[in-house]
């Protein structure tokens, strides 16, 4: 393996075992993604309400780039959750397509 694949896929464990230890604190026993599934009870699909977690994220980006610092969260931990909020959109977007026969 490249040794810059190699580290691709370090980034994807990191993610992996934040993922993990955030679901620990946010989700529930029996569904790790309770908290992102929430935003249905506004009429918001799930995945959609993790997609506009996500534009929160790009937002803290955009800041960074406009001003070179940002006052409570790091561009790596802004750039992890972006990366794992795409993966738990995508699993959602997946999952409510199997819910609808597609």
């Amino acid at each position: 393996m490249h040794a810059k694949s190699k580290e691709f896929c370090a980034v994807l464990d990191e993610i992996k075992a934040m993922h993990l230890k955030k679901s620990a604190d946010y989700g529930t026993d029996t569904d790790p993604l309770a908290n992102v599934r929430s935003s249905g009870e506004f009429g918001v699909p799930a995945w959609v309400g993790v997609a506009i977690r996500a534009n929160d994220k790009m937002s803290r980006l955009k800041s960074f780039v406009a001003k070179g610092k940002l006052e409570n969260e790091s561009v790596e931990d802004a750039l992890l959750d972006l990366a794992s909020y795409s993966v738990i959109a995508l699993v959602l977007m997946r999952e409510t397509r199997h819910e609808l026969g597609h």
